[in-house]
């Protein structure tokens, strides 16, 4: 092989390393900007996390509830006639001392099992007081027994939307002494449901990016 032969072949084996050098240097450098953004976005959505369970402690402390908890609707899978099975989750949740978490009991739940409460709840307004139900009062129903089984004595919940339209979800009380529910806190409550309303958009825009 002559010198010309050999200096053809040097350079394009140095080309080739270099080409596939150059590859993997460019796949590592976005793996890593990837990795990076995605640990960002991790640490905002658990700081979003952690201001909802904030105002969902300040919640639970001026209605005198023993639990508060943030309920989000969300699809399933799909019956075999197409229609879709919408169910609900409890996503974050706030318990007095003593009060064990129930947020692992009441995760992707059939819709079709909260009626007693989804119906009541899609009709509240804004600005409206807040209907406070006694569990015996309910109808017999799967929401009836897990809350009886929580020893739960009394129940509200405020819807979360978006837009004047849009139900993601609803805000849920318990009360386990009825004695103990605090009358004409309607406004703060409100306030904070807005609040709680406002965080679960930014966690949805924060998902968005990340996706």
């Amino acid at each position: 092989m002559d010198s010309i032969s050999v200096g053809m072949a040097v350079g394009g084996f140095v080309i080739g390393m270099a080409t596939v050098t150059g590859r993997w240097c460019y796949t590592w450098l976005k793996q890593r900007r990837h990795h990076r953004q995605e640990g960002t976005n991790l640490k905002m959505l658990a700081g979003l996390d952690l201001q909802i369970h904030d105002l969902l402690t300040e919640l639970r402390v001026i209605s005198g509830a023993a639990r508060a908890a943030v309920f989000q609707f969300h699809n399933g899978e799909h019956f075999y006639s197409g229609s879709s099975i919408q169910r609900v989750s409890c996503t974050h949740e706030s318990v007095i001392g003593g009060v064990g978490l129930s947020q692992h009991l009441q995760s992707n739940v059939p819709a079709s099992m909260l009626a007693p409460i989804i119906e009541p709840m899609l009709a509240h307004k804004s600005g409206e007081p807040i209907e406070v139900r006694q569990i015996d009062d309910l109808a017999d129903s799967h929401i009836k027994s897990v809350l009886m089984n929580l020893n739960v004595m009394a129940v509200a919940h405020v819807p979360l939307r978006q837009g004047e339209y849009k139900t993601v979800g609803f805000v849920e009380f318990h009360w386990m002494d009825l004695d103990r529910i605090c009358e004409g806190t309607d406004v703060l409550v409100g306030q904070f449901v807005q609040r709680i309303e406002a965080l679960l958009m930014v966690r949805l825009e924060a998902t968005i990016a990340e996706g």
